[in-house]
């Protein structure tokens, strides 16, 4: 019925798909499927965790956001297309981006013609000297793209980033997920609503697999 319903309001013929029914636990069966049809990109719809419709992530996502080996794209509950103009990618720079990750990034800037924006949140020190070479190394990788590098001072995560989404009319959220960054930090405790994560854009999730430098 899902995909009768999908084919009768999305009429296009460029598309096709395929139905898959897996005994399995779901972010296994994702990933077991991502590396068996090597899939470019997971989609994910969410209506949030039960009992708190305003919270945007629930635990299935939550999940397949920490593990999953491909860019997963979640898109939150009653959203509606609209045009990608303002990207926003969070960095605390200490990891130095391999080109493999940031091609997806590149992709979508690329794709919607959009501004990227790069965005520091500056909690307590300064940048060391390995996170200043990461940035310009990033910055350098995205040599050719509308892109801004951007700091916040005073702030803490994950609400800086929030606010900085609500006050500069972001359009798609995208974060590069490594291990104990601050990405694994906005998930850390077991009840979302306590952490405060209300995203109402689209965010792209992206696997770092660099090694930290500290």
């Amino acid at each position: 019925k899902t995909l009768e319903d999908v084919k009768k309001s999305y009429k296009n013929p460029n598309h096709s798909y395929n139905i898959i029914s897996a005994f399995n636990t779901l972010t296994d069966e994702i990933n077991e499927v991502t590396i068996e049809k090597e899939i470019d990109m997971v989609v994910m719809g969410t209506q949030g965790a039960s009992g708190a419709k305003e919270i945007f992530l629930g635990t299935n996502t939550v999940y397949v956001l920490r593990k999953a080996v491909a860019p997963v794209l979640v898109i939150p509950e009653n959203y509606t297309f609209q045009k990608i103009q303002k990207i926003l990618l969070p960095s605390d720079y200490l990891t130095n981006y391999k080109d493999n990750e940031l091609s997806t990034a590149i992709k979508m800037v690329k794709m919607n013609k959009a501004k990227l924006i790069v965005l520091h949140v500056k909690e307590e020190y300064d940048l060391t000297a390995g996170q200043e070479e990461n940035k310009m190394a990033l910055y350098h990788r995205l040599d050719g793209l509308s892109t801004t590098l951007t700091e916040l001072k005073g702030s803490l995560m994950p609400n800086a980033i929030l606010n900085y989404i609500q006050k500069n009319e972001i359009d798609l959220l995208m974060m590069m997920n490594r291990k104990h960054s601050f990405f694994e930090r906005i998930f850390e405790k077991q009840n979302v609503d306590q952490i405060g994560f209300h995203i109402k854009i689209p965010f792209l999730v992206i696997r770092d697999t660099a090694k930290v430098d500290k």
